[in-house]
């Protein structure tokens, strides 16, 4: 099928040869969470404008992979697929917050974090919705004081994550350390200095934004 510039044009005719073809095969979608259809990119890549798509969960939730089996987007649609949005940053200008309205909120901003565009770990706000940081490595801070947190790339010391509640708004404040191990071993330095803060919105329904604690050098 051709989809004349268009990935997302023939997607229900794909994914219904995709099924026949799977249940002739006699395997049972019934049992599967969570499906993927992979397509292979031409050289001339012109006919398609973007290289994935995916629900935001759902059971079955769709992914689709215009990009073959390339890792980030294989990675990144099953995020989507498992109900994690976009991970974003937040820039305040001259300051590391402000007013929303003095903000600029920049969709695949957050660099190191699969959910925006690389193939590092996901931040601790995204591993808290998925379960993949249990309640016993977080902590949940509510008074001033001086607090230890610890990398999350390893099951080495707790806490992983904290996390401030911000009342007037519902937003969690996430405070995650980073270091220089597995997938984020390449990682640059900027992460790995210090304590970073995410944001995400008390129903998780919308990105998560990482805030420019240093403004005014261009990095987060």
């Amino acid at each position: 099928y051709n989809g004349d510039g268009d990935c997302y044009f023939g997607l229900p005719l794909w994914e219904d040869a995709a099924k026949q073809a799977v249940v002739s095969a006699g395997i049972d979608l019934a049992k599967y969470h969570h499906i993927m259809y992979f397509y292979n990119r031409s050289a001339d890549a012109s006919y398609c404008r973007v290289y994935g798509g995916s629900t935001l969960g759902g059971n079955p939730s769709l992914s689709h992979s215009f990009d073959g089996t390339g890792q980030y987007v294989i990675n990144h649609e099953t995020g989507h697929g498992l109900g994690l949005n976009h991970a974003s940053s937040y820039k305040c200008g001259s300051k590391a917050i402000d007013i929303p309205t003095n903000c600029k909120i920049s969709e695949y901003g957050d660099s190191y974090s699969l959910m925006a565009g690389s193939l590092y770990h996901i931040n601790a706000a995204h591993k808290i919705q998925e379960n993949w940081m249990e309640t016993n490595k977080t902590l949940q801070v509510s008074s001033g004081g001086n607090y230890t947190v610890y990398a999350h790339e390893t099951d080495g010391s707790t806490p992983q994550a904290l996390i401030i509640d911000k009342p007037d708004t519902k937003d969690k404040y996430y405070l995650e350390y980073r270091k220089i191990y597995g997938f984020d071993a390449s990682l640059p330095s900027e992460p790995v200095s210090g304590a970073s803060i995410i944001i995400q919105d008390a129903l998780a329904a919308d990105n998560t934004k990482r805030i420019d604690t240093t403004p005014g050098d261009d990095l987060i």
